[in-house]
């Protein structure tokens, strides 16, 4: 082959990497794996909003729903969203929006059957695939409703906080009514005082876990027997914890310290293989704010924001496919305020949501 006809691949080869598509995304692992990267697919899905997106949930792998809104100096003028789709992520389709609150979390219990948190005193809740929305009233004072999740069809719980305290509120009858769980467990109220809680999940039919605390304290709240009993335990005096997902005996929990553009930003990851009864710091080579995870397989994807909200370069997002061994960087194309949600609609695919509308779908 001669000089002439090489130097012709070379500048092929170049013109075909300048043209690839501006939808890929490149895991950079920088130090955390020897210096290698490992490219993915992904790509920027519209959402035909500027809203802020707070949540995403997937009932199965084509049905999914999101909530979020508008969040004003005056709550009045307030507006409410869910978006959903049938098709994997790819288009959504506004089904709902309402003014004076917004949406927070949801949770899906099948494609027809959803729950929505709000900044009022109800929760929304459709049972016929989000065409009628029907408010059920949680309290008579309004709490800042973090986080719904249901431990089967009939059994769900609210978690979230008034002030520095936390609010824990339990249904056994499909979301229709609410009670307080600390109403009769006045151990329980006083473990809710200066521990703002953040999210629930269950690692089995009996044990519980909530995250929460204070921006300068996170802590773990576990119960072992469905809720009869609880314990508190202190994961960091750095952060408060804001997240936390498990299967079986293998879970992670993150949190931050509630600073935003500023260089002391800072967040954590913790791990825990005994079924959330110890947990460990994990060192993932990065401190950034980070705030959600989601957890399928192997795989762990965990979202937040730039130190010090660095426009500069694409928002945060972090992704392990051995269980947390590795972590790597996920790159993508546009920069956001913050990614606030994240969540696995199969084995091999996730959804970020964030700021302004935006959503991206990463497939491993």
């Amino acid at each position: 082959m001669n000089k002439k006809t090489i130097l012709q691949l070379v500048l092929i080869l170049l013109l075909f990497g300048a043209c690839s598509s501006d939808n890929s995304i490149e895991t950079d692992n920088g130090d955390t794996d020897g210096g290698t990267s490992t490219s993915i697919v992904g790509a920027t899905m519209a959402t035909n909003t500027n809203k802020e997106l707070n949540a995403v949930y997937f009932a199965n792998e084509t049905v999914g729903y999101i909530v979020g809104g508008d969040v004003t100096l005056n709550a009045a003028n307030d507006t409410a969203i869910i978006l959903k789709t049938t098709d994997g992520g790819v288009t959504w389709n506004s089904i709902y929006s309402d003014t004076g609150f917004y949406a927070i979390s949801m949770y899906a219990a099948s494609p027809t059957v959803a729950y929505v948190t709000t900044t009022a005193n109800f929760i929304l809740k459709t049972i016929d695939g989000g065409t009628t929305w029907e408010r059920i009233e949680i309290a008579t004072d309004d709490f800042f409703m973090s986080h719904i999740n249901f431990s089967n069809t009939n059994t769900g719980y609210i978690v979230g906080s008034k002030n520095a305290n936390g609010v824990l509120y339990k249904t056994i009858d499909a979301g229709n009514t609410w009670v307080d769980a600390t109403e009769s467990d006045t151990v329980l109220s006083g473990l809710l005082i200066d521990n703002q809680l953040t999210s629930i999940e269950f690692s089995s039919t009996n044990t519980i876990l909530i995250s929460g605390g204070l921006w300068n304290n996170g802590t773990i709240l576990r119960s072992t027997d469905a809720g009869d009993t609880w314990n508190k335990n202190t994961i960091s005096g750095n952060i408060k914890t804001t997240d936390v997902n498990i299967v079986g005996s293998l879970g992670f929990l993150v949190g931050n310290n509630g600073v935003i553009n500023g260089s002391s930003e800072l967040g954590e990851l913790y791990k825990t293989i005994d079924n959330g009864e110890t947990w460990n710091l994990v060192d993932t080579d990065f401190n950034n704010r980070i705030s959600r995870l989601s957890y399928k397989g192997e795989a762990i994807c965990i979202v937040g924001r730039n130190k010090a909200n660095d426009l500069s370069n694409p928002e945060f997002l972090m992704l392990s496919k051995d269980n947390g061994n590795a972590w790597s960087r996920v790159e993508h194309d546009f920069v956001v305020a913050g990614w606030n949600d994240v969540t696995f609609i199969s084995e091999t695919k996730i959804i970020a949501v964030g700021y302004n509308g935006r959503s991206v779908l990463i497939e491993l």
